[in-house]
């Protein structure tokens, strides 16, 4: 009987362990939005365009950040698994392949050079890659005073039926009050988008909106989305279902 009632005890509290971390509030969430053409064969796509992030929503407390958000995000177009050109070396491929130096038509008529690079950007690639910042923000909240059941071990000590002493414990929930308190929220949302180089319409795209509890913690989320993206859409390309 007694060793029943320690079991029963025993998984009472963890039980009441999991309703009341369920109850917790979240510290992190994150939210994604993805699209796709169903009838686009990404299978084909062999060598794709990666342009730089588009970083204007942003505001950083330092150039140096801005710059190293900037240089790492091509090493995180790499979980592509195929390969990646940044648009400088698309226009050098594009004007070898249609004898024109494009940056020497950019110094006389940009618009020119813009249109030439965009009707045989499929000479450079199969598809290209435009991502931005839609959000990157610091916020706060006040957390108003609240009460949480928490889980508290009691010890105990009793003889059984045959005079020997048993330890033994069980778990009761209590409730806890907290104060007020601030709660700093990280935010970051960014947007990626895929289209076929010659056709100019879009393949997949994918909306990535994350919050967490934390300040200025937007380096670890903005690598983790980057990842997050590339390495999907590298996944699509080897192994489209």
């Amino acid at each position: 009987m007694n060793t029943w009632r320690r079991n029963w005890g025993r998984a009472l509290g963890v039980l009441l362990l999991g309703i009341w971390l369920a109850m917790l509030p979240r510290a992190a969430l994150a939210e994604k939005t993805d699209w796709k053409d169903k009838s686009y064969d990404f299978s084909r796509v062999r060598r794709v365009l990666v342009y730089d992030v588009d970083l204007s929503a942003a505001s950083f407390n330092s150039d140096l950040k801005a710059h190293k958000y900037a240089s790492d995000f091509p090493e995180y177009a790499k979980k592509l698994g195929c390969e990646v050109l940044t648009e400088e070396e698309a226009r050098r491929r594009i004007s070898l392949a249609i004898g024109v130096d494009l940056d020497t038509v950019t110094k006389t008529d940009p618009d020119k050079a813009q249109a030439l690079f965009a009707e045989n950007l499929s000479r450079a690639a199969d598809a290209y890659v435009k991502s931005r910042v839609l959000k990157w923000e610091n916020s706060y909240y006040i957390q108003p005073e609240h009460t949480e059941w928490e889980q508290k071990r009691v010890d105990r000590s009793y003889r059984d039926r045959n005079g020997h002493w048993v330890n033994d414990y069980y778990y009761i929930t209590v409730p806890v009050t907290y104060p007020p308190r601030r709660v700093d929220v990280s935010t970051l949302n960014m947007s990626f988008e895929a289209y076929d180089a010659k056709t100019g319409k879009m393949i997949f795209g994918r909306e990535d909106d994350r919050d967490r509890q934390d300040y200025d913690a937007q380096d670890g989320m903005y690598e983790r989305i980057c990842k997050s993206f590339f390495g999907d859409f590298g996944n699509k390309l080897h192994h489209d279902e």
